[in-house]
């Protein structure tokens, strides 16, 4: 919570100025009144001046202000609390607001025509008469002038004058009051009637009525009162007891610069420990820092910076206005570890650095600038190069980089000393003997996966690379397809403090490996599921136990083992897809998977609209596709050809009320269940879209 010492001397302000009476309304005999003027705003006051006196009491523990003027108005501040001001006021007064014109006069009323009679014609109405003008509006009071805030400090004692605030503006002009509105314009006089009569030999006469007067124009708006005039803007000054100069400001002295040392490697590791260098404190103001006056500098510590206070450095020289000191000393701060290791990705952050300055008698901070840097480990992992399915007995090719972005070898073999290695490994709940791993780096024999396999890297040069090729091959026949295998890589590095005994994962990556189901056709087999690897064993099954509740079968395309999916080309030994499954059913998951080179695709990104719609038609094959309807909505359909629409309940073997989802309950296994984002391409469809 701040604490703070005022002392107001400011002017009062001016009042507002009363509204313009209004104008009175036209009579017969008068015609209507403007509106008077508005009432002028009053002055605002000039303050008052300040002269006060800063000193501390004999222990140093007390900030003490005396008032020359009111010594009620002295007071004191514990010099040690944080957030404290001393705020001296001597403000003009505002002028007051001018007051608005009065509201002119209404018009008045034209008489009323009289009636027309047989003897005589009907009088035509009276014009209305012009409202009064409206008044103008009063002006604006004139600003009050500034007062004069005198500080006298001792020499020694400069530095207490950072905590005052002065205030010694000039008031704000008061604004001019506005104009009145003009009167309303008299309404005009009525005509008179007219008159019709019949005389004594029967003949009828006719005599027009009179015509309306016009009514009278509005009174014109009174114009705007003038703004106030400016005051003089006040005078602030320090003056020194011991020699009587006095100063325009006080010192203001600010943390201008610092310089961030160099890693001896170029990079700026977790657990590293920096060094600040060229702290530099510069005189803003024109009153000199006083020597022997304490500034201390530190580092403030975040999410990343670890700044230990015992390390704080301290200056007492003095600080000349618009003059430097460079500290000589050096700042140490400890850029702070992760406290976990991101997955698939390299481990980089940006870092503020922000060294502070302390006013260390008053414990008041001073402004400071910051820089920003990045921390990050002196290795990287490069993402792993792989095929996501393999069929048993396949191998898999497996490749990835270890790249050193520093200056400075590693590893065991070199200056360094430092532990560098990558260690694969899967989950501990799987079966090692499933899978092997064959390196083409050292042309070792196959390893299963029973324990965690280290590749140690003796050494690797400064800006280097070290590549790693292998192979892996499922060689467990009991292994479930369509299951997954999780393969994890680690990037290990040895610590700053024990480098080559003790060390820490700096990076890490995962990735699934799919046992892939081969296509084995099956004259048998009703329905042909399109998959991919991230469709796994247990949602598989839960379409097989749906076809067999139909009394059918089904096979398996993996996209992924495949690398596509065609309805119409031919695959080895065997006739296309079109013809396999004529009068069958096609279902197609079309969920987003991931290429080797980044790119995305669907199962429908394989197919055209005239590959569908020809095996719709002419093969009678029902092509259904599960999920990214929204990816379809987006496919074009020439217009003549099959379209996708919604699955109805009696559409797919006229089963009743089903919806489309894969349940899974507590035990991991699934039900197939058909809904609304379940989409189709029938031989039916394409008929009627084509007729």
């Amino acid at each position: 919570m701040a604490a703070v010492f005022s002392i107001n001397r400011d002017g009062r302000d001016g009042r507002p100025g009363a509204i313009g009476a209004n104008g009175n309304n036209g009579t017969l005999l008068w015609a209507s009144g403007n509106g008077s003027a508005g009432i002028p705003g009053s002055h605002g006051d000039n303050a008052h001046d300040i002269g006060v006196t800063l000193r501390t009491d004999e222990i140093q523990q007390t900030l003490v202000i005396a008032d020359h003027d009111d010594p009620m108005g002295s007071g004191s501040l514990p010099i040690q609390i944080p957030h404290k001001n001393i705020l001296l006021s001597a403000k003009g007064g505002d002028g007051g607001v001018g007051g608005s014109g009065g509201r002119g006069g209404d018009g008045r009323s034209g008489c009323d025509g009289s009636d027309a009679t047989k003897d005589c014609k009907a009088g035509d109405g009276g014009d209305g008469c012009r409202g009064g003008n409206g008044g103008p509006g009063g002006s604006g009071g004139n600003a009050g002038n500034g007062g004069r805030v005198v500080v006298f400090l001792k020499a020694e004692d400069a530095d207490l004058a950072v905590l005052v605030s002065p205030n010694v503006d000039a008031g704000t002009p008061g604004k001019g009051g506005s104009g009145g509105s003009g009167g309303s314009g008299g309404r005009g006089g009525q005509g008179g009637a007219s008159h019709s009569w019949t005389d004594s030999d029967g003949n009828h006469h006719y005599s027009e009525g009179g015509s309306d007067g016009k009514d009278g124009e509005s009174g014109s708006w009174g114009t705007s009162g003038p703004l106030g005039a400016c005051g003089h803007q006040g005078a602030f000054k320090i003056c020194v007891l011991e020699t009587g100069i006095n100063f325009p400001s006080t010192c203001l002295v600010g943390l201008t610069d610092f310089e961030i040392i160099p890693s001896e490697d170029d990079v700026f590791e977790p657990g590293e420990e920096v060094m600040l260098q060229g702290i530099k404190f510069t005189n803003t103001g024109s009153l000199p820092y006083p020597q022997g006056r304490i500034i201390e500098s530190g580092v403030v510590s975040n999410d990343w910076i670890h700044f230990l206070h015992d390390d704080k450095l301290e200056s007492m020289e003095e600080i000349a206005p618009s003059t430097s000191v460079l500290l000589r000393e050096f700042l140490p701060i400890q850029l702070k570890a992760p406290a976990e290791i991101p997955i698939n990705r390299t481990f980089r952050v940006q870092a503020t650095v922000q060294p502070y300055g302390l006013y260390q008698r008053l414990n008041h901070p001073m402004p400071s600038v910051s820089k920003r840097i990045e921390i990050r480990y002196p290795v990287e992992l490069s993402k792993i190069n792989t095929t996501p399915s393999i069929t048993l007995q396949e191998e898999m090719p497996l490749a990835f980089e270890v790249r050193n972005i520093s200056s400075r070898e590693l590893g065991l073999e070199t200056k360094s000393h430092r532990i560098l290695r990558v260690v694969l490994q899967t989950d501990s709940s799987y079966n090692g003997e499933s899978i092997v791993i064959r390196s083409l780096n050292d042309r070792e024999q196959a390893v299963d996966f029973r324990e965690p396999i280290i590749y140690e890297i003796p050494e690797l040069l400064g800006g280097a690379s070290w590549s790693f090729s292998a192979s892996l091959q499922f060689v467990n026949p009991d292994f479930q397809p369509n299951s997954h295998l999780p393969i994890f890589v680690e990037l290990q590095l040895g610590t700053l403090a024990s480098p080559q005994d003790k060390y820490i994962t700096v990076q890490k990556r995962t990735f699934n490996l799919q046992l892939g189901q081969p296509f084995q056709p099956d004259p048998m087999a009703d329905i042909l599921l399109v998959t991919n690897h991230l469709i796994d064993h247990s949602q598989i099954a839960a379409w097989e136990r749906f076809a067999r509740s139909l009394g059918s079968w089904a096979c398996v395309w993996n996209t992924s083992l495949y690398q596509g999916f065609s309805l119409t080309q031919s695959c080895p030994g065997q006739e296309p897809i079109k013809n396999l499954f004529s009068n069958k059913i096609i279902v197609l998951f079309n969920n987003q998977t991931n290429l080797e080179d980044g790119k995305h695709a669907r199962v429908m990104d394989y197919l055209s609209c005239q590959e569908v719609f020809e095996t719709a038609r002419f093969n009678d094959v029902k092509c259904f596709v599960v999920g990214g309807h929204e990816h379809l909505t987006r496919w074009s359909i020439p217009a003549r050809a099959c379209r996708a629409i919604q699955l109805g309940p009696e559409e797919l073997f006229k089963i009743k009320h089903h919806e489309s989802s894969l349940l899974n309950d507590e035990k991991d296994t699934y039900e197939v269940e058909l809904k609304d984002n379940f989409y189709f391409f029938s031989p039916r469809e394409s008929r009627i879209r084509d007729a």
